[in-house]
């Protein structure tokens, strides 16, 4: 409770109020303070409306993780459109225009979120320019402001990079994978700009305070891998998953545990090494299943049963499928994105079975 500081302040008003109205010679409440009630309402009215729109801006994205992307995508651009009536380049309308493109690329609208992802980048490119095009300041007062808006640029400068990841995602579902690495590129470049406490928002969440900069930087690098599988470069593909590996152990063995395997594997299945995928995948499965996440063991289970689906493994694929998708179904709602792609792993195995057996979906 003490964590909100909204409710800490509503607390000590209260607090106030209530000593200010308490006779403590007769241990009575007498006649009371107004104002006091007064400021109350008002402070409180307004913690209230900032909690509402700190609130509001998340809506989206929770509804499209939920499975409902069509109306988490109308949702965010009621509130691109809100945030940028506050200013164009406030960090509210940046924020908005990101994950705009990140529910439109869960929705599949790649051209869209791509467009977005531009509109952003431009935004903030031209208040970089704008920052740059300040005069040096002449007295106290504006060197104060003047470091004031230096600040207020440092603690938005994860933004960009946010960005880049953004539009290099999208390259990549879309198959274009020269546009995805050079977004990438960017990505890091922009990593290395940052100062150890800034990160990449939403970019891997379970991130230690002190170590969000090596997070965000293993994020982009595996996805370069995974390009770089794509395109079919075995050694590159294997430095960089060797790269990122010794930069999990370094940081965070539970994260290390909780999806290199099962990003690796992907990549190996990419380049048809599904042999080797299956060892990486079996390796985790009896080593660190029980210590991942309900939603890191459903990655994994989803990929050893495309694996062996692959290997011809059927009754294997049906098992790992299938309880993929029953803890799925217990931690997800039913609309999750994550239940129709397992549930059409699930109907890719039907059919390759071919009557053999049948597969419950």
């Amino acid at each position: 409770m003490m964590k909100n500081p909204f409710l800490l302040v509503i607390l000590l008003l209260s607090g106030i109020t209530a000593i200010r109205s308490f006779d403590f010679q007769t241990l009575s409440i007498h006649s009371i303070d107004v104002k006091s009630v007064f400021v109350i309402l008002l402070v409180g009215g307004c913690l209230i409306l900032v909690m509402l729109f700190s609130f509001a801006g998340t809506v989206p994205m929770m509804l499209a993780l939920n499975g409902r992307t069509e109306l988490g995508e109308t949702l965010s651009r009621i509130w691109i459109k809100f945030t940028k009536s506050l200013g164009a380049f406030s960090e509210d309308y940046i924020q908005a225009l990101t994950t705009g493109a990140h529910i439109c690329r869960l929705n599949g609208n790649l051209d869209t979120s791509l467009s977005l992802c531009q509109i952003a980048e431009t935004v903030l490119a031209e208040r970089s320019v704008q920052m740059k095009s300040l005069p040096e300041p002449t007295n106290d007062k504006d060197k104060h402001l003047h470091q004031m808006l230096k600040n207020i640029e440092s603690s938005f400068s994860h933004q960009l990079a946010e960005v880049l990841m953004a539009k290099a995602w999208n390259h990549y579902d879309k198959g274009d994978f020269e546009p995805a690495l050079a977004a990438c590129e960017q990505t890091l470049a922009e990593i290395q700009k940052l100062k150890e406490k800034e990160f990449i928002v939403g970019d891997i969440n379970n991130a230690h305070t002190d170590s969000r900069k090596r997070m965000s930087e293993i994020g982009t690098l595996e996805l370069i891998g995974l390009i770089k599988s794509k395109q079919r470069e075995l050694l590159v593909t294997r430095d960089i998953f060797e790269k990122t590996r010794l930069l999990r152990a370094e940081i965070d063995k539970a994260w290390l545990d909780e999806n290199w395997h099962t990003n690796y594997a992907f990549a190996l299945m990419n380049l048809n090494r599904n042999e080797e995928a299956l060892d990486i995948l079996s390796q985790a499965r009896s080593t660190r299943f029980n210590k991942m996440s309900p939603h890191g063991q459903a990655m994994l289970l989803v990929n050893l049963g495309e694996t062996n689906r692959r290997l011809c493994h059927f009754n294997e694929a049906k098992k790992d499928l299938t309880e993929a998708l029953k803890i799925q179904k217990k931690y997800y709602p039913p609309r999750h994105y994550s239940l129709a792609e397992t549930n059409s792993y699930l109907e890719k195995l039907s059919n390759d079975m071919g009557g053999k057996a049948s597969v419950r979906l």
